[in-house]
C-alpha cells in the first residue's frame, strides 16, 4: 500500500511498486512501515511452496534508462570528428548543429546530458548563457571548446563546466566524459521517466478509485484515472 500526501496509492496483488520513500501497510488497524529510499520494487509476489522466499517478476514491467545523449555545436571537422569519436566510447547519442541558432532551437524542445559548445563558432558564448538561463537543459553539463587558455574565465563565467583545448582528440573527450559521467547520471536518473502500465487503486475520502501509473521516476510516479 502506498501512501501519499492527499491521497493513499495501493498496488494490486499482481502489481506492486514503491518509488522513494513510501509507507507500507497489511491491513485495517495494522500500523504502517516505513521503507528508507531510495527502494523500488516492481512486480509481481508469488510465494514459493516449502519456501519463505518471494519470486519477484519484473521483466517487462519497466523499461531500461536511455543511454547518455549529448549535442555538438560545431562546424569544424576535425573537432566533430574528435567529438564524435569520443562519445562512441560510451555507447552514447549525439546530435550536431553546425551553429548556435539552430542548436538553441534543437535544445529548447529536447533534453540532453551534455553539450559539446566549439567556441570557434559565431555566437558561442551567447548560447552557453542561454542554455543556462533556460529551463530544459539548464543542468546539462557543457564541454566548451576553446583555442586558446585566453578564452577560459569567459567560457567559464558564462557557465561551462570544462574546457577542451583544440585540437581534440576523441581520447581526450573520453576522458572529460568520463570525469563528468557521474555528474551526468545523476541528473538523467533524476529528470528519466520509466514508462510502465500498472494498476493502482487511490484512496480518498470521496471513496476509491481504480487508475493506472503510466511512468515513474526518482521523484515520484504518474497517475492516469479512468473517471471523468
Amino acid at each position: 500500500m502506498l501512501r501519499s500526501p492527499g491521497s493513499r496509492f495501493s498496488c494490486w496483488p499482481e502489481a506492486r511498486t514503491w518509488p522513494g520513500s513510501v509507507r507500507l501497510g497489511a491491513g485495517p488497524g495494522e500500523k504502517p512501515r516505513q521503507l528508507r529510499a531510495p527502494h523500488l520494487i516492481v512486480g509481481s509476489c508469488r510465494p514459493i511452496k516449502k519456501s519463505l522466499r518471494w519470486q519477484w517478476s519484473i521483466s517487462n514491467a519497466m523499461t531500461p534508462p536511455l543511454p547518455l545523449e549529448f549535442a555538438l555545436v560545431s562546424s569544424d571537422y576535425a573537432a566533430v570528428t574528435a567529438i564524435s569519436r569520443g562519445v562512441r566510447k560510451y555507447c552514447a547519442k549525439s546530435s550536431l548543429s553546425p551553429g548556435a541558432d539552430p542548436a538553441r532551437d534543437s535544445l529548447r524542445r529536447r533534453k540532453v546530458d551534455g553539450v559539446f559548445v566549439d567556441m570557434e563558432a559565431p555566437g558561442a558564448l551567447e548560447l552557453i548563457i542561454d542554455i543556462r538561463k533556460g529551463t530544459s537543459n539548464s543542468k546539462s553539463v557543457i564541454f566548451a571548446c576553446v583555442q586558446s587558455s585566453k578564452e577560459s574565465t569567459a567560457t567559464l563565467s558564462a557557465g561551462a563546466n570544462f574546457l577542451l583545448l583544440k585540437p581534440l582528440t576523441a581520447e581526450s573527450v573520453a576522458l572529460h566524459i568520463s570525469i563528468a559521467k557521474e555528474m551526468m547520471e545523476r541528473e538523467h536518473r533524476r529528470y528519466f521517466r520509466h514508462p510502465v502500465n500498472l494498476p493502482v487503486l487511490l484512496k480518498d475520502a470521496n471513496g476509491d478509485q481504480r487508475a493506472r501509473m503510466t511512468n515513474l521516476s526518482e521523484g515520484g510516479i504518474a497517475v492516469r484515472t479512468t473517471k471523468e
